[in-house]
């Protein structure tokens, strides 16, 4: 039986999926008072043709800047003291930013967005986190121990394309080979959401500063969903059973301390949802920041060796297991060698002015 649900979106916290675009903070954005302004170039374009030496400046800063040579080109300053222009005339939306350096010059990671810059959730995203929770469960009964063993292959491509290719049977497996059995049909892109929904943040991975674009905390859209054979009801209870494992993963390794306290927080927060959520409302992290654990091979992994009781199998595991994260999360070209699979992730992006981790949303049916 085929049926299509009507299903509305919450952002629970600030949510981003990629583009593949970035803003330069020396061509495409200003920060004024503690908010983000991208500018529109055609408009700035059309005012510098008016004058050859605000031409030949705006130029030769921009291009100074991209060239990382020294220079003392400010785009804020040249709008608004050499045009004298107001920086709001001259931009296509502006937003909220969270940051602790609103001064750090950082390329931003652009939204998909459409052309008048309204944020959208694609049903591609959508549907791959789907079938992640729906292979979740058999990937617990499937032969996890042969993965293991592509794991432990040096050949990093070979590695992943046997990986890959026993992903792909146990979905088969699931799904069967037709259209007509898949469970997922369809995932329509969400509607929409207007460009006043937006903020941009700041946060860490490596020790390294990153900016997003990102849906704001609040916003709502609605997508619809179309299931094989299935449910809504049962597809978010197997949401929400997925979402708190991997959550409780993660929350685990934080260590319970003042630097941790307040994302530990934001963490308790979504993990009471998903776990007290009403039949037919769902949790879900989707776009960047989901994190290793958010993989339903990842955790099957993990859980796999986790449960095992022969001491001496586990310990071989164990070696696996933590070789192949670390040859997948280097620090550059560096391997990092204290590495403890009970304490991975080591790193968990988090937006740092906020401490919130980023992507979460709820579903409901309309």
């Amino acid at each position: 039986m085929i049926t299509t649900v009507k299903l509305k979106i919450t952002i629970l916290s600030p949510v981003t999926i990629g583009s593949g675009a970035e803003w330069s903070p020396y061509a495409d954005y200003v920060i004024d008072n503690e908010r983000f302004y991208l500018l529109d170039r055609s408009k700035i374009t059309q005012k510098v043709a008016e004058n050859d030496n605000w031409l030949e400046q705006y130029v030769n800063g921009i291009a100074s800047k991209m060239n990382n040579n020294r220079s003392e080109f400010d785009l804020k300053l040249f709008l608004t003291g050499v045009l004298r222009e107001n920086i709001d005339n001259m931009s296509v939306f502006h937003c909220p930013l969270a940051s602790n350096n609103v001064n750090g010059k950082l390329p931003v990671k652009a939204l998909l967005r459409t052309p008048l810059y309204e944020a959208y959730i694609p049903g591609s995203s959508l549907k791959g986190a789907f079938k992640t929770v729906l292979i979740y469960d058999k990937l617990k009964d499937a032969d996890i121990k042969s993965v293991l063993q592509y794991c432990a292959l040096s050949d990093r491509n070979k590695r992943d394309i046997e990986i890959n290719r026993w992903l792909k049977k146990q979905e088969q497996q699931l799904e069967g080979q037709t259209q007509q059995s898949k469970i997922i049909q369809q995932v329509t892109d969400s509607a929409p959401i207007p460009k006043e929904n937006s903020i941009v943040v700041d946060c860490w991975r490596n020790n390294m500063p990153l900016r997003f674009d990102c849906i704001s905390e609040g916003a709502t859209s609605q997508f619809e969903l179309t299931l094989s054979n299935y449910t809504w009801q049962k597809l978010a209870k197997d949401i929400n059973r997925f979402s708190y494992n991997t959550l409780t993963r993660e929350y685990n390794s934080l260590e319970d301390d003042d630097k941790n306290k307040n994302y530990r927080n934001e963490l308790d927060r979504i993990l009471d949802l998903c776990d007290e959520s009403p039949a037919n409302v769902a949790c879900l992290r989707v776009g960047f920041g989901k994190g290793y654990f958010a993989n339903s091979t990842g955790d099957a992994l993990f859980a796999y060796i986790e449960n095992l009781e022969d001491e001496q199998t586990k310990k071989r595991m164990e070696d696996i297991f933590q070789t192949y994260l670390q040859s997948i999360f280097k620090k550059g070209n560096q391997i990092i060698q204290d590495f403890d699979m009970y304490k991975f992730p080591r790193t968990h992006l988090r937006i740092s002015k906020q401490q919130k981790p980023l992507g979460w949303i709820k579903i409901e049916k309309v």
